[in-house]
């Protein structure tokens, strides 16, 4: 426990984001309808420890306590500086001078628990200077020679430290026009121990779009087209000996159409007949595996990922299990994913229908593709 000492936390919310990409400041994306740095803030003002917090924004942010939600703690708001350094220090002259211990947190980790908060907490009672970590679990190697896993550490945030003697460290970096880039760097410089603190894998840091968690859609689309005699059939983005093949605008690939209808379904980005529409004379004999490779770019541009795709084929004839591999690996190659993320199946219509008739075939599909939480 913290001895009832009052204990402020510093928000660093006034970064610009420049990794992030995407034309919106990373302390802004939606998390469950949250910005980012508002969620990592909740989590220290539902904290029964904390007096104050300190939320420091880019200038013009416009940020107002009320959406904090209310909490009957103390928010204070004020305007960072071009470093992460000289936010953290705005945020120190914001605090009232009874204020004995200062957590710094990162806003752009918005997964901080009360857990990872108590141990820093807690550390405090034993140390001047405190931080969480957590050991790497990959392999981490200089271009000379592999490292020792056991001998690093990851440092998250929140940051803990006695007050005067954060004062102290920021004091020093001025002092020698120094950069540093966190509160524990300070430390190094005063030669004050900081003790570690276990922290949490879930405490990440959100720093590019790859960092932010995925939201999964699905999406089932639906393909049928007639039997014709002097035609080829493509099925799957694979060329089927036979003596029919299907007719159609394009090669008719009915496995392939129904692909990227599901794909598209998915993102809710519209059909294939809104994108390759079958009286566009540019989409005339289009292939399966172009069409998937379009469909794959514009999910991309939208901001998506493929994760999977299963498809299922009814007809009669001809029988597809030679080839049913040789389809998987040419719709994923289309699409730009792995072979094991791509499933074709085939069943019959025991006679029943124009399936069953020998009229046609049809094709089935669900997608499952993934999105950034926003």
């Amino acid at each position: 426990m913290n001895n009832h000492k009052k204990t402020a936390v510093i928000i660093a919310a006034a970064g610009s984001g420049t990794r992030m990409g995407g034309g919106i400041l990373k302390q802004y994306i939606d998390i469950g309808g949250v910005p980012l740095a508002i969620r990592a803030s909740r989590a220290f003002l539902q904290h029964e420890d904390i007096d104050c917090l300190v939320y420091v924004a880019e200038e013009g942010a416009g940020v107002s306590r009320g959406v904090f939600g209310f909490s009957g703690k103390d928010v204070r708001i004020c305007t960072g500086g071009p470093r992460r350094q000289d936010s953290v220090q705005s945020g120190l002259r914001c605090l009232d001078d009874d204020v004995e211990l200062v957590l710094v947190h990162d806003g752009a980790r918005p997964f901080v628990d009360s857990g990872v908060i108590r141990r820093v907490l807690d550390g405090l009672t034993l140390a001047d200077a405190v931080i969480p970590c957590v050991q790497p679990i990959s392999t981490i190697r200089t271009k000379g020679k592999t490292l020792d896993r056991s001998a690093l550490y990851e440092v998250q945030t929140p940051q803990g430290f006695r007050k005067p003697v954060l004062e102290q460290g920021f004091a020093q970096a001025q002092e020698q026009s120094l950069t540093v880039t966190d509160e524990a760097s300070l430390m190094e410089l005063l030669g004050v121990e900081v003790h570690i603190v276990e922290g949490s894998r879930a405490n990440i840091k959100v720093t590019t779009r790859e960092d932010l968690p995925m939201k999964m859609r699905s999406g089932i689309g639906f393909d049928a087209h007639r039997l014709v005699a002097g035609r080829e059939l493509w099925l799957g983005c694979v060329r089927i000996p036979f003596e029919k093949g299907l007719q159609g605008h394009s090669d008719a690939d009915v496995l392939a159409h129904a692909v990227a209808d599901a794909l598209l379904g998915a993102a809710a980005l519209g059909d294939i007949g809104f994108h390759f529409p079958d009286n566009d004379e540019r989409f005339l004999g289009l292939s399966g595996a172009e069409l998937l490779t379009r469909t794959a770019s514009i999910l991309r541009d939208a901001g998506f990922t493929i994760s999977s795709v299963d498809a299922t084929l009814s007809c009669e004839q001809p029988k597809i299990s030679p080839y049913r591999q040789e389809m998987c690996a040419r719709m994923a190659c289309a699409l730009g994913i792995a072979e094991a993320d791509v499933s074709v199946k085939a069943t019959t219509q025991e006679g029943m229908g124009f399936v069953g008739a020998g009229e046609g075939l049809s094709a089935m599909a669900v997608a499952v593709v993934c999105e950034p939480d926003r």
